[in-house]
């Protein structure tokens, strides 16, 4: 028998994805009966009473040592977490107003968002997959909310294609798969996958390239738009509406928008349904905390050596603030939940094998980031719209970094150092370390007043500071403007 030339099924598929990307793969998949649903979750392992009070130090208090903790307990160890920083949740962190984002070898930040707002820095959603952190959070009584991935509305913009104007996500995606279901069908018409496909699968891939690109069998599956990009004129009640015209093909390829993670939301990890903890993603983390008791959680402490033998573990460690004295701690068990770069160290002696210690040296950060920001546009022209005299903007080193020059006036709040240093040093997470180090960053504050149109001081108490704030914002009012 000869063999078949032309592409095999894994190539067909391949080309699809080039053109059309992930979902054109899974509707082609579906189409031929090779899709593959994800295995069913079995559930979180049974307690069984097998601790009998033997001891157990869990290294790191972010969800999986937290996790760890949890079921530990519920088998009857006794259970402490060590956690090297003064929080818990590892990369679980939700960063809202005044928290502090350390960072190794450059400044702190301070968040300085609005009351009320936060930021997932860390994990942001759960994909419905997830079955094991979705049934901790039933159990723990966490609140879910749909988390929202995809915004067709979106607007994507490139100077490399479409006049450099924005146009909609779906545009993007729906005149992309009207195009791609076209060629598909011409090369089909033109028998050049005849090799590859038998009567039936072509007259099924041809429905499949009706529906999946809304184009008509009886024009010859040709493109020429789809009320799935969009309305230039939207339908009423007895007018039918204008659908937008179709990006040409041509400056589609010419703005790369795959390029973008424009189909991120069509893989594994990203696929509708997601959830998210209503408030914040550290919702799971206080509430594992909670049941495990915070008295079971020491903050602070980073492991600096771990000593391993048949009669239990030791662990060195020290404190944050404390001079770095070192400490010891001993259990029958130690489980370490810690980055594998950090681990390295602390077990770099004779008690552990070569073998485990290479294996655990083998392992490396990823540089990565992940950006959040309060944008004030929106807030602006929402003002403006209001008709309101006075916007007042909380706008963090604004001295510093000349941004007096986007304001109409400066107000600056004040009050005497040791005033100061007594407040600060009240906020949770607070040392005079970390508030020294945030002065060094800042302005002298007798040279913020110099630059200040107007200052408010603080001393006095609430009610002295609020008839003050009444005061600028009428003298504001009236003030002319000193914008571009």
């Amino acid at each position: 028998m000869a063999e078949r030339s032309g592409w095999s099924r894994r190539e067909f598929l391949e080309r699809v994805g080039v053109a059309g990307g992930a979902a054109a793969v899974y509707e082609t998949m579906v189409a031929l009966g090779m899709l593959r649903t994800p295995p069913a979750y079995a559930g979180a392992p049974r307690p069984q009473r097998l601790g009998g009070g033997k001891s157990v130090l869990v290294l790191g208090a972010g969800v999986a040592g937290l996790t760890a903790a949890f079921e530990l307990l519920k088998a009857e160890y006794q259970v402490e977490l060590l956690e090297a920083a003064d929080r818990i949740g590892g990369r679980s962190f939700t960063v809202r107003r005044n928290d502090v984002v350390e960072q190794i070898g450059l400044p702190d930040q301070t968040c300085r968002f609005d009351a009320g707002l936060y930021f997932n820095a860390g994990p942001g959603r759960i994909p419905y997959h997830h079955q094991a952190l979705i049934g901790y959070c039933r159990d723990l009584g966490v609140e879910l909310e749909v988390y929202v991935m995809e915004d067709r509305a979106a607007l994507f913009q490139t100077d490399q294609a479409f006049a450099a104007k924005p146009v909609r996500d779906r545009q993007l995606a729906n005149d992309t798969r009207g195009y791609v279901a076209e060629l598909l069908a011409k090369a089909i018409d033109k028998r050049a996958l005849d090799d590859e496909l038998g009567p039936a699968e072509r007259r099924d891939l041809l429905q499949l390239l009706a529906v999946f690109g809304d184009v008509d069998p009886d024009e010859h599956y040709k493109y020429g738009g789809s009320s799935r990009s969009g309305y230039r004129v939207p339908p009423a009640v007895v007018e039918p509406g204008e659908i937008e015209p179709p990006l040409a093909l041509p400056a589609l390829l010419e703005s790369r928008f795959w390029d973008h993670r424009f189909y991120q939301p069509e893989d594994y990890e990203w696929q509708a349904t997601m959830f998210q903890p209503v408030g914040g993603m550290d919702r799971v983390v206080r509430a594992f905390e909670r049941r495990i008791g915070a008295e079971r959680i020491t903050r602070g402490v980073e492991a600096v050596r771990v000593d391993n033998s048949d009669g239990g573990v030791q662990v060195t460690f020290e404190r944050r603030g404390k001079g770095r004295a070192r400490e010891t701690k001993k259990a029958d068990w130690c489980i370490s939940t810690i980055p594998l770069p950090l681990l390295r160290k602390a077990i770099d002696n004779e008690t552990f094998a070569p073998d485990f210690k290479g294996a655990v040296a083998a392992a490396r950060f990823e540089a990565a980031a992940k950006v959040g920001w309060q944008a004030e546009e929106r807030f602006l022209a929402d003002a403006r719209a209001r008709g309101a005299k006075v916007v007042v903007l909380d706008i963090p080193l604004l001295p510093e970094t000349a941004s007096d020059q986007r304001v109409d006036a400066v107000v600056v709040v004040s009050a005497p150092s040791d005033v100061q240093r007594q407040r600060v040093l009240g906020r949770a997470g607070m040392t005079p370390d970390k508030l020294d180090a945030l002065l060094a960053r800042q302005m002298a504050d007798s040279e913020k007043r110099r630059h200040a149109d107007f200052v408010v001081d603080t001393s006095r108490g609430f009610d002295a500071a609020r008839a003050q704030v009444q005061e600028i914002l009428r003298a504001v009012a009236t003030m002319p403007k000193r914008r571009g």
